[in-house]
């Protein structure tokens, strides 16, 4: 058991990709907060309000199907408090993209969001609720190299908060796939209701839709979820795992907007490649030996 702990969590890394997880982590929460990037990338699907990451129910006659606020006590979602958190998160990010404070900073930044979500939870996300976990990932990692992609090499970075990264993805495959083993995904009813109400377009779609109809999709991304969590698990089959992974999402992506759940989930599949530094044995432990 301990040995098979320090394989897992002991060890050291290549502290660029820590370095990568930051800068990338931060360039995603400055675009997604942005006002100017809701027409650029065809994000207004959110409706977005100004400052605010909120967006009104897809039937405004309909009851939000949760509170607001989630919790008694709370404040509005339109208050001052709620105003502070939201234009907070730009010059969070901005530390945390520079390096400057990075570690504190994102956790702040995590905080914001979840709060933020909080005070109005009917207008909740999941690829909101990625990046602010995200952030929190960050704030345990060593990545205070400031202003600049590559960190001092002086020494490898540990190991354990990669393998923290790498769970998270695991987690997130099996439940979306485990999610899917339903008779009413896996017989197409619901791909077909979500791609009546949302829009599924493209080659790719199409083209699946008439080779296997909707239940062939559905059962197709269920199988290509679940098949993921043992191929990025295994050492050996990981670069395999993070190619499929990275083909799966461009697949979303030019399928129907899923906002930066596609670029979150390319980032958590960055950490799957041979990060590991392997240090030689020190002239002293080689006279030992």
């Amino acid at each position: 058991m301990r040995a098979r702990w320090g394989a897992l969590f002991a060890g050291e890394v290549d502290p660029l990709v820590y370095a990568a997880l930051r800068i990338g982590v931060a360039t995603l929460v400055l675009v997604r907060i942005a006002d100017w990037t809701a027409p650029l990338l065809s994000l207004d699907h959110h409706g977005w309000v100004r400052g605010l990451d909120h967006a009104p129910s897809d039937d405004p006659a309909a009851a939000p199907a949760l509170h607001m606020p989630l919790l008694g006590g709370l404040p509005s979602a339109h208050s001052t408090f709620a105003a502070a958190l939201a234009w907070a998160r730009a010059p969070l990010a901005v530390l945390v993209l520079l390096g400057l404070r990075p570690r504190p900073a994102a956790l702040a930044l995590g905080v914001s969001g979840y709060l933020l979500m909080a005070l109005d939870a009917s207008r909740y996300f999941h690829h909101l609720h990625l990046l602010w976990l995200s952030c929190g990932l960050v704030a345990l990692t060593p990545c205070d190299a400031r202003l600049s992609l590559w960190p001092r090499r002086l020494a490898g970075a540990p190991r354990w908060p990669l393998t923290l990264w790498r769970f998270q993805a695991l987690v997130i495959y099996a439940a979306a796939g485990l999610a899917k083993l339903d008779p009413r995904w896996l017989d197409g009813t619901s791909l077909r209701a979500i791609a009546e109400r949302y829009p599924f377009e493209g080659a790719l779609w199409d083209a699946g839709l008439g080779a296997v109809g909707h239940a062939g999709m559905a059962i197709a991304i269920a199988a290509w979820e679940l098949a993921l969590v043992p191929l990025l698990a295994w050492r050996r089959t990981r670069l395999v795992g993070a190619a499929l992974g990275l083909a799966l999402h461009v697949v979303l992506d030019s399928t129907t907007m899923v906002s930066t759940f596609g670029a979150s989930m390319a980032l958590f599949l960055v950490t799957f490649l041979p990060w590991e530094v392997s240090r030689a044995p020190r002239p002293a432990d080689r006279t030992a030996t």
